[in-house]
């Protein structure tokens, strides 16, 4: 019976969310064992200010995005920085993620600023480096509240394959167009993402968004667990010229073999 039930795990795999460009990057092979893997969370008394953007595409508004960092338990936290373009200003947030459940577990804003307003000081908004500084208490605080390592998001790999010692998975983006208003140049996509096994399918997201099109960026590995979060980008450009945007989707997507059923 043990014989048994150990055939059968070993039979299983999975990205445990419930729910084309092509590119020449070679796909890595990942071990089991890794440098993190015995360690235990230590508290940081400050964090690097991230500067790996996630670079894509977009029309003329977008969001710019800098990886922080994994958890152990399968988080990871990103900044986004939004610029208003039209009347001037920023937002500059912290975003904790699971790539469990790929819910927003926390957003910590570490600046806001409108051109709208009246006397604002823009030499104290709007400046990455030195709002990161300016904030390092409430960074601090939340990226230690949630066992943020720094620096260990590591490169973005744009395979899409994901090869291991367990088996080699592959990702698949389609989309199609759920609605189109002529008038109005606004489109809704539904997309449906999904990671293959062996023959074998898992949809990881399935999502229909305001957008035009989306488009597979890659992925990035963490480096305490079998586990991705993978990135996808999507343009629209409804509502004029300062209408016209993009952004990312994240997703995390665990390769334990247990987790499929």
């Amino acid at each position: 019976m043990k014989n048994l039930i150990l055939i059968i795990s070993l039979l299983v795999f999975a990205c445990t969310n419930g729910e084309d460009k092509e590119y020449a990057t070679e796909s890595p092979r990942y071990d089991t064992q890794h440098s993190y893997e015995e360690e235990r969370f230590k508290h940081h008394d400050s964090y690097s200010v991230p500067n790996k953007q996630i670079d894509y595409e977009f029309y003329w508004n977008g969001f710019n995005y800098y990886p922080i960092g994994w958890s152990r338990d399968g988080n990871i936290a990103f900044r986004k920085f939004t610029s208003f373009d039209g009347i001037g200003g920023c937002l500059d947030e912290i975003i904790i993620q699971s790539m469990i459940t790929d819910k927003r577990l926390k957003t910590i804003k570490l600046d806001e600023a409108n051109g709208e307003g009246d006397n604002v000081n823009w030499d104290q908004h709007c400046n990455l480096e030195q709002t990161w500084r300016r904030e390092r208490r409430a960074i601090v605080k939340y990226l230690n509240r949630y066992e943020i390592e720094d620096n260990s998001i590591g490169q973005i790999i744009k395979s899409k394959e994901i090869i291991t010692n367990k088996g080699e998975y592959r990702i698949k983006l389609s989309q199609y167009t759920e609605r189109e208003y002529e008038n109005s140049g606004y489109n809704q996509t539904k997309y449906t993402l999904k990671v293959y096994l062996n023959g074998r399918s898992k949809t990881i997201s399935k999502k229909v968004i305001s957008a035009h099109n989306i488009d597979y960026l890659g992925y990035y590995k963490s480096p305490f667990e079998d586990r991705v979060v993978i990135v996808l980008q999507f343009q629209d450009f409804s509502g004029g010229e300062y209408g016209h945007n993009g952004g990312i989707i994240t997703v995390g997507c665990g390769l334990d073999r247990k987790y499929w059923n």
